[in-house]
């Protein structure tokens, strides 16, 4: 066959191509600025920064936030971190909760009662609050690590600082009432597996 036969078909898939290739080459310019923007935007959450006032309550218990740790998201919505992670066990996998459990056993140094879920909640909170003290002291540049909430005196030990660091990716990683989570929740029944002998009780 000679070329001659195929130069239309030639040219006509060469300009294609050039066309698929252009698109691709703006598409790629869209998603990097994109992408650029993103970045910039999670660089400015950084310097972001909420006055927390003394009768601010959580959003979870009703009591107020400055009693404890606390998280406060963009929203607006706060929370006390044992409330924060206890609501947010309930949508996790089984390895999830397991993994934070172990990070609360850090918090407690270890001790066994951690798997008591009433005595994991003192634990951290009797960690975390070694952090939050001295409400006027400077941060160290350990605590700059460290949720804003739960900076003090560097009373804690390296793992559990870690430990606190890894909770704080769980639960600072969207508001439970605004982000995905309340999405997903909706396919949940409203009564747990767990619950469910307690439910039958008050049946009509």
């Amino acid at each position: 066959v000679a070329i001659g036969d195929l130069n239309e078909e030639i040219c006509s898939s060469l300009e294609q191509y050039g066309y698929e290739s252009q698109q691709l080459k703006e598409e790629m310019s869209v998603l990097t600025a994109t992408a650029d923007g993103i970045r910039q935007e999670i660089a400015q959450q950084d310097d972001n920064y909420m006055v927390v006032r003394q009768g601010y309550k959580c959003d979870f218990c009703g009591i107020p936030v400055l009693t404890r740790p606390f998280y406060v998201f963009p929203c607006t919505h706060a929370f006390h971190s044992n409330c924060l992670l206890n609501d947010l066990s309930k949508h996790l996998s089984e390895a999830q909760r397991e993994e934070i459990e172990a990070l609360r056993s850090k918090l407690s140094g270890g001790d066994p009662s951690h798997l008591r879920p009433d005595l994991a909640i003192d634990a951290v909170q009797t960690a975390q609050q070694e952090l939050v003290d001295d409400e006027w002291s400077e941060d160290s540049e350990e605590d700059e690590a460290l949720p804003a909430g739960m900076r003090g005196q560097g009373r804690l030990s390296d793992a559990q600082r870690q430990a606190i660091v890894e909770l704080d990716k769980f639960a600072a990683a969207a508001c439970p009432f605004c982000g995905d989570l309340m999405i997903r929740s909706v396919s949940e029944p409203f009564v747990p597996e767990d619950e469910a002998e307690e439910a039958q009780r008050w049946a009509v």
